[in-house]
């Protein structure tokens, strides 16, 4: 069956990393006297600096896993449509409920519309009934389990999967960047250690600091 050709592309998505990037870039004075540094005019200052930038990535993987599973229904008229769609849903949500919070099943798309068919002969277009589409965003904090709930929705009338993606809660994505950051600030001081070095000069203070994440 079609869903369980999905269900397996999902675990094979689940190998799939995301990767939190950060630069940091540090521009240092070399060492002048301290009592003196006030009376330096600022284009020597900046000229007697060194700049470097400090990269790191971090590579984590996700634990959130979002589907969105669509509820297709169509009768004559729009009211059995709508009451069909209705009741399918309602299964599927009691049926996903078992493995996921309810809160976190949620409808995030639903229209209703007519139906035509068009007569290639006459050049004219017929009403004949009515479509209801309701799409339901499910939300798990249990990644692996993406497969199961396909099957399940699919088990309990879904009519397919529209959609799966996955990723970074709030708190995971905080402390990869933060991780991130750290270890391009390491990055960053240990490549102007090196030219200091070969310089032969000594670093002085930060005088510069500018950051980003992508």
């Amino acid at each position: 069956m079609k869903h369980k050709d999905n269900k397996n592309f999902v675990i094979a998505l689940l190998g799939v990393a995301l990767v939190i990037a950060s630069a940091f870039t540090i521009t240092l004075a070399r060492s002048q006297d301290p009592e003196n540094i006030i009376n330096i005019p600022w284009e020597d200052l900046y000229r007697n600096t060194i700049s470097v930038s400090g990269n790191s990535a971090i590579t984590i993987a996700p634990d959130e896993g979002y589907i969105n599973v669509r509820i297709e229904t169509e009768a004559l008229k729009a009211e059995d449509a709508v009451e069909e769609n209705a009741r399918i849903s309602d299964d599927v949500i009691d049926a996903l409920s078992e493995e996921v919070d309810r809160d976190n099943i949620k409808t995030s798309y639903y229209y209703v519309q007519p139906k035509y068919d068009y007569n290639y002969e006459t050049g004219e277009s017929k009403e004949n009934g009515y479509q209801v589409i309701n799409v339901l965003e499910v939300k798990t904090e249990e990644v692996n389990k993406i497969g199961k709930l396909i099957d399940i929705a699919v088990e309990n009338g879904a009519s397919g999967i529209d959609g799966i993606r996955f990723d970074l809660s709030k708190e995971a994505r905080d402390e990869a960047n933060k991780q991130a950051l750290e270890k391009a600030i390491e990055d960053a001081k240990s490549k102007a250690s090196s030219i200091a070095n070969s310089l032969e000069v000594e670093l002085g203070r930060i005088s510069k600091v500018t950051e980003s994440n992508y």
